[in-house]
């Protein structure tokens, strides 16, 4: 769950970030949770996009 996720950052933010490391560490999981969302998207993008192909009643000849 992305709210989940969230607070997950947050929390690690108060216990890591007086460190730099503790900074590159959550600078890495922030980032890498973005890339995970737009996947996800971009998944649901193309099974919306193949669905409304398949409903369409004209001829493709790339089916």
């Amino acid at each position: 769950n992305k709210t989940d996720e969230k607070w997950l950052v947050f929390v690690l933010s108060i216990l890591l970030n007086w460190t730099f490391i503790g900074w590159v560490i959550l600078l890495v999981v922030s980032i890498n949770m973005n890339k995970e969302a737009e996947r996800i998207k971009q998944q649901q993008m193309m099974m919306q996009m193949a669905g409304q192909q398949g409903s369409s009643d004209t001829f493709n000849p790339f089916q």
